[in-house]
């Protein structure tokens, strides 16, 4: 195993064991490494291609390739080594370094935070490390590019230095220009955006503007390209509830009937959902019914055991028609630990128009599953 630096991050050099995501829609991609066959395994979580760079070739590296890979890690609630999110890159795959454009390193830090001269995205992550996990007195002013979207709510979103998906600074929870509530649409991926706040790393390792920041100035992108992610997942990070049942997270047919509760035990945020088993019947987490245009679709997913028995989860979909279910679509049974969350993905492809509920089965005991609570974050579906 190589550990050395680059641009003041770590890197580590080893041969990927497994590929949790292939490159998703915002170009950056999840897997494990080792450095032998069976070895201890670190987890790379959302890390951009070659050259720091977004990627779309799905076959771009494979199970077995020696790679490097460069960014800020974490040993994630204890007990998982992995990569920031967003906040890595692959180096090299079988020593190819080149990816037909010059790497991004963060650039130099600049502005004083001032209205009159706000930080780049460089300065106001230094200042979020600088502050902690605790908020900043003062209100700073940072200017940035839009890079992405929630897919959950308006009113948050990710500014970087030029609009890719690193070294990333979160708009959280904000309002618009004099105060005014954020709508979808407002925001686009690649506008220009001055944005006013106090400054905090969240748990450590987010830097973001404090819930209560503020739009000063936006820009908006002359050539907007299309946001692929599919807005009608709602709450697809399970942080908004209605008692014991996470927003969005019950269907109105019999796709729903898993008992859920809320979870602290989060992947990403403040919560995640409990999903209730029993052992003689399957149950499901599903989302409210879903109008999905013809076309090719991933559903995807974190999860994780309760107990450190080996649990599963299936994902899939199914058709409701005038309030009736149809013919329960699944993908493979994904086994999941205590220990870590895993990434679940699923591919489906409607040929038509289709109301559906996507669902995360429970299942049963059987001499091939076990029945165990599992616990689920951060979704989303993202069309081809």
């Amino acid at each position: 195993t190589i550990i050395y630096l680059v641009a003041g991050v770590t890197g580590f050099e080893w041969g990927v064991t497994e590929i949790k995501e292939a490159f998703s829609s915002y170009g950056n991609t999840t897997f494990y490494l080792a450095d032998e066959e069976g070895g201890q395994t670190f987890y790379v979580f959302r890390a951009l291609g070659l050259g720091n760079q977004k990627c779309t070739d799905a076959n771009a590296y494979k199970v077995g390739d020696e790679v490097v890979v460069c960014g800020k890690v974490v040993n994630y609630k204890g007990n998982t080594p992995e990569t920031v999110q967003n906040k890595a890159y692959i180096y090299s795959i079988n020593g190819k370094t080149d990816s037909g454009t010059d790497p991004v390193t963060p650039g130099d830090v600049k502005g004083d935070g001032s209205a009159a001269d706000p930080f780049n995205i460089a300065a106001a992550i230094a200042k979020c490390q600088e502050t902690g996990e605790t908020a900043t007195a003062d209100v700073y002013y940072v200017k940035g590019i839009v890079s992405r979207l929630s897919s959950s709510y308006a009113n948050t979103f990710w500014i970087s230095e030029d609009g890719n998906a690193a070294n990333e600074v979160e708009f959280y929870n904000g309002v618009g220009i004099d105060g005014a509530t954020l709508q979808t649409g407002d925001v686009g991926v690649g506008d220009e955006v001055v944005v006013r706040g106090k400054l905090v790393n969240y748990k450590g390792n987010t830097p973001e503007l404090e819930k209560g920041c503020e739009i000063v100035s936006i820009k908006k992108n002359a050539n907007p390209t299309p946001d692929v992610e599919v807005t009608e997942l709602v709450n697809g990070d399970f942080e908004s509830w209605n008692g014991s049942i996470p927003t969005g997270w019950k269907s109105a047919s019999t796709a729903s009937n898993a008992t859920l509760s809320q979870s602290t035990d989060a992947h990403g945020g403040n919560y995640a959902v409990l999903v209730g088993c029993t052992a003689s019947a399957n149950k499901r987490l599903a989302t409210q019914e879903i109008k999905l245009a013809a076309g090719t679709y991933t559903f995807s997913f974190y999860a994780k055991s309760t107990v450190s028995d080996k649990s599963q989860c299936r994902p899939g979909y199914v058709p409701v028609t005038d309030g009736s279910v149809g013919t329960y679509m699944y993908g493979d049974y994904a086994s999941i630990k205590s220990t870590e969350w895993t990434l679940v993905s699923y591919e489906f492809t409607l040929t038509e128009e289709t109301t559906v509920c996507l669902v995360v089965m429970n299942p049963k005991a059987s001499s091939y599953a076990d029945s165990q609570d599992i616990l689920v974050d951060d979704a989303t579906l993202v069309k081809k």
